[in-house]
């Protein structure tokens, strides 16, 4: 035996040895579904898997289409053990208890924290200088499980705005359409800043920022600004815009998942005991996040994050770290098959629209194309 294979061999059993030697949990392992690459929210998933790796937790980062693919997930994915959701979507689905699938997924539901804002963004070419502006023009109102289109569609339809069309795409590929003149406008609902606007748009694509400011919104959603210079250097004057806020949700876990209740209240503690750092070193959104902040109004907090918030257990690294920690590869999940988004303009006039709704298999997206109808999108 050569020295270098005693080496190998020397190595690998030292390694068995201490993995024997190593109490593993296979419950502290689970996913969080977060949003579209690179969007805020799949930034602050991460963020959480990051921290919760330094404690035993194996979380995998599941790159999702918003906040009704996120719903589901967590209804029927057996690893879902969070989600991220936004407030608007949440009411959304609060609205139709008398649908029995949607009041199942609703009774099931807990909260874990509140988040942070969502900005709604409204990115236009020349021309288009208030939300107004938008009546007549193709506007891209994100895709068909994305958390936008929710937004887009209560933001559009209270203000009573009609798009002369609303095409369904995710926000990529609408900048691109953006861009080449292809739109007017697009509605982008995520946590300013907003990778996708900070490194993709320049000055030269002369875009900008339209201000949301239509007081019948008031009572719809909170107001917010994106400042100044927050996409320099193409966005030189601070925008007023409204804001959902992103809520971190979990299931009603029962007695017999025990270790899945003590897992989900673990991550909470973890991401409450290590905000500072959290703060210091992850999304600048962490700056306004109390995860043990007011739970939104009609929707209970999971006792297991309750009873671990409470608990004698702390998980706070003691010192920060000298490296920023490493990306983790390989646990950004991708979306799943059947949850690729279906894109598709949805024209005035156009008879596909009509009627469309009742073929939706997905309960919560039936129920959003009734209400597009019934506030005149694609009217």
């Amino acid at each position: 035996m050569t020295p270098g294979m005693r080496a190998v061999l020397v190595g690998g059993l030292a390694l068995l040895l201490l993995q024997a030697n190593t109490p593993a949990r296979a419950a502290d392992a689970g996913a969080i579904w977060t949003g579209s690459p690179g969007s805020t929210d799949t930034r602050i998933g991460q963020d959480i898997a990051d921290l919760a790796q330094h404690f035993g937790v194996a979380l995998t980062v599941v790159l999702s289409q918003g906040g009704s693919a996120n719903i589901e997930a967590l209804a029927f994915r057996p690893d879902a053990r969070l989600g991220i959701v936004p407030s608007d979507t949440l009411d959304f689905l609060a609205t139709f208890q008398s649908d029995p699938e949607l009041r199942r997924r609703a009774e099931r539901l807990r909260v874990v924290g509140p988040l942070h804002a969502e900005e709604v963004h409204v990115l236009a070419r020349p021309g288009i200088a208030t939300l107004a502006d938008l009546r007549g023009k193709r506007v891209a109102v994100g895709n068909p499980d994305s958390s936008t289109l929710v937004t887009a569609t209560l933001l559009l339809g209270t203000a009573g705005i009609a798009p002369a069309e609303e095409v369904q795409l995710e926000d990529a590929k609408a900048l691109a359409a953006l861009r080449q003149g292809q739109i007017d406008a697009m509605i982008l609902v995520a946590g300013q800043p907003v990778p996708l606007l900070q490194d993709t748009v320049a000055v030269e694509d002369g875009l900008h920022l339209v201000p949301v400011e239509d007081p019948t919104l008031r009572n719809l959603y909170p107001t917010s600004v994106i400042p100044a210079g927050t996409y320099y250097p193409w966005q030189p004057e601070a925008v007023p815009t409204v804001a959902p806020r992103a809520i971190l949700m979990t299931l009603r876990w029962s007695s017999e998942e025990g270790e899945t209740c003590r897992l989900v209240g673990k991550i909470a503690r973890i991401v409450a005991d290590n905000l500072d750092r959290l703060r210091r070193e992850g999304h600048p959104k962490w700056r306004e996040i109390n995860l043990e902040g007011k739970a939104p109004a009609g929707w209970e907090r999971s006792p297991c994050v309750e009873q671990a918030l409470r608990g004698p257990e702390s998980y706070t690294l003691a010192t920060p770290e000298v490296e920023a920690s490493p990306t983790r590869a390989g646990t950004a999940a991708a979306i799943p098959p059947g949850s690729e988004p279906r894109e598709r303009p949805v024209r005035q006039g156009d008879a596909s629209a009509h009627g469309g709704c009742a073929a939706e298999a997905n309960p919560f997206r039936q129920r959003l194309c009734e209400v597009r109808r019934q506030l005149g999108a694609g009217e």
